[in-house]
């Protein structure tokens, strides 16, 4: 009977050990192990979504402006400006807007940019500028209300009703207006400026990985914004 006890006992005691170890909580991981499976995340992110962009608007860019089809308006996406003058980057992409203009590939030049109300007013700036090199003052149509490039986009086809247009911009910033345009339903096709400023060129580019991660977020996990007011 004691030894019948007994083996009850130690029986017993290793069944409440096996439960002991099969109860005790899992290790959490280390705040280091979550930076680095976090880093690899987006690492992998910064790789895979520039390579799916690109698929995405591949023979969209086109180098030769003979070569690009017409359209109902060349888009200039605004960039920064010197209160009465653009910077070299928006002036680069101003030229490549009056190329095509000249070339008859749109009847239309469509400004699109922020600073509304300000001395910095995009539209205004680059407007001018597109008068002083000769196009019309009733060819170039402004949009006031094109804080970023979704919502330049966005008001392109909501707002003015375009259907077909041309993006004149930089080359680095190419991919993702594509990208975005040909998402909210434009027909479109790119004519890049140079890369110009070649100095800030490392930080444009690293700034533009950001944004086309949120170009993804804007596109497909973000309610359209209604289109504001513009001119």
């Amino acid at each position: 009977m004691a030894n019948i006890m007994t083996k009850f006992n130690l029986h017993s005691k290793q069944t409440l050990e096996s439960s002991a170890k099969r109860s005790k909580p899992r290790r959490r991981p280390s705040l280091n192990q979550i930076i680095v499976c976090s880093g690899l995340v987006l690492c992998l992110l910064f790789l895979a979504v520039p390579l799916w962009m690109g698929l995405a608007v591949k023979g969209r860019q086109i180098s030769n402006a003979d070569d690009i089809p017409k359209a109902e308006c060349i888009m200039v996406l605004g960039a920064r400006v010197y209160k009465d003058r653009p910077s070299h980057m928006l002036e680069g992409r101003l030229e490549a807007a009056i190329s095509l203009y000249f070339k008859q590939k749109a009847p239309q030049i469509l400004v699109s940019g922020g600073g509304a109300g300000t001395d910095f007013d995009e539209a205004i700036v680059m407007r001018r500028y597109l008068i002083s090199r000769g196009v019309p003052a009733e060819s170039i149509i402004m949009d006031h209300a094109g804080i970023n490039t979704y919502q330049s986009c966005y008001n392109a086809t909501f707002k003015f009703g375009y259907k077909k247009i041309l993006i004149a911009t930089t080359e680095y910033h190419m991919q993702r207006s594509l990208f975005l345009a040909t998402k909210l339903g434009l027909d479109c096709y790119g004519y890049a400026s140079p890369d110009k400023l070649a100095y800030g060129m490392p930080f444009n580019y690293g700034r533009e990985a950001l944004a086309k991660l949120k170009a993804i977020y804007n596109i497909y996990l973000h309610a359209p914004i209604s289109a504001v007011q513009t001119d």
